[in-house]
């Protein structure tokens, strides 16, 4: 499975960065939303050294690529139901 390397936050971190509109591709606003807390805030200076680092992991890369391969399946099919559909 894609996530099967992960730590629970960096599960996190990458399923908002594939899948989130509102931080889709934004490897900071994923790091901030993944890693905060109700008690504390991640600033932006730090989720972004962070989110490079993270983005330069293997088993992070790996997750994402395989995430956004099975999303873009799910696309492909909804798109074709309606094709057909129509």
């Amino acid at each position: 499975m894609w996530d099967d390397e992960l730590k629970p936050r960096e599960r996190r971190f990458v399923l908002h960065y594939c899948t989130d509109e509102t931080c889709l591709f934004n490897a900071t606003q994923s790091y901030k939303i993944a890693f905060s807390t109700k008690f504390k805030e991640i600033e932006q200076s730090t989720a972004e050294v962070n989110a490079s680092k993270l983005m330069k992991k293997d088993r992070i890369k790996k997750a994402c690529r395989e995430l956004l391969e099975i999303t873009q399946e799910q696309v492909d099919e909804q798109a074709m139901y309606q094709v057909i559909h129509d």
